[in-house]
């Protein structure tokens, strides 16, 4: 038991000396570190409300609102399931970004619906970006 309160403790101190500095040419980086953040979600297997888009292609908008970003972060994407997922072209392409959500498009050749609602297909992401 006290093992693993000392482990905790090396956790706990290792998380609050953690940083991110975030390097961009679009905006200013002066700010301090505490106004940086890095979060990340899914949209969950099963659960990710995925509409048609023409053809052949698949939209999903993605929230992180709960990520408290004041501007746009960078964000990394990826689609996640158990089967197909890796057909698809756009998984890593993030469009119409804000600081609270973020779209992906997704296409494919044919059954890209059922292939995404059969292989429970999400969004996985992380972001960084400021929260001040």
């Amino acid at each position: 038991m006290n093992m693993l309160r000392v482990f905790l403790a090396l956790i706990s101190v290792s998380l609050v000396q953690g940083d991110v500095l975030i390097l961009s040419k679009e905006g200013s980086s002066s700010r301090p570190v505490p106004c940086s953040r890095v979060c990340s979600g899914t949209t969950a297997r099963g659960k990710t409300q995925w509409t048609r888009y023409g053809g052949n292609g698949l939209t999903v908008n993605v929230d992180m609102s709960g990520c408290g970003f004041v501007e746009v972060p960078n964000i990394v994407s990826s689609l996640e399931g158990r089967s197909h997922h890796w057909i698809v072209k756009g998984a890593s392409s993030v469009y119409n970004a804000t600081p609270t959500r973020f779209t992906i498009f997704l296409s494919q050749e044919d059954n890209i619906y059922n292939y995404a609602r059969a292989d429970m297909w999400n969004v996985e992401w992380v972001a960084v970006g400021y929260i001040c």
